[in-house]
């Protein structure tokens, strides 16, 4: 059995034991048990597609989708600020009509 990713030369002045996955399990096993692939969902309602680019629904009178579902494409960034700018925007657009 080879040694655990934690026992490993490059890691281990890191830490001061292997507490995951442990000894008794393979670390590429446990690397396609446990990794989980980036999923941010995004571009439901796209710009362009569902929406203007002022966030109001084509061909529904009086609605706007302000959230990450707009987004034509996942950001390089975290969505959560991303959706913020998009929800200020919006907003700033909506008091300008009024």
């Amino acid at each position: 059995m080879r040694p655990g990713l934690g026992r490993s030369a490059p890691v281990r002045r890191y830490a001061a034991r292997e507490t995951k996955p442990g000894p008794e399990v393979d670390a590429r096993d446990h690397a396609r048990d446990a990794v989980r692939g980036f999923f941010h969902p995004v571009g439901t309602c796209a710009i362009g597609r569902v929406v203007d680019a002022e966030c109001r629904v084509i061909g529904v009178e009086g609605l706007r989708v302000a959230d990450a579902s707009v987004m034509p494409t996942i950001p390089r960034v975290n969505t959560n600020l991303s959706t913020a700018a998009i929800a200020e925007r919006v907003s700033a657009v909506i008091r300008a009509d009024r």
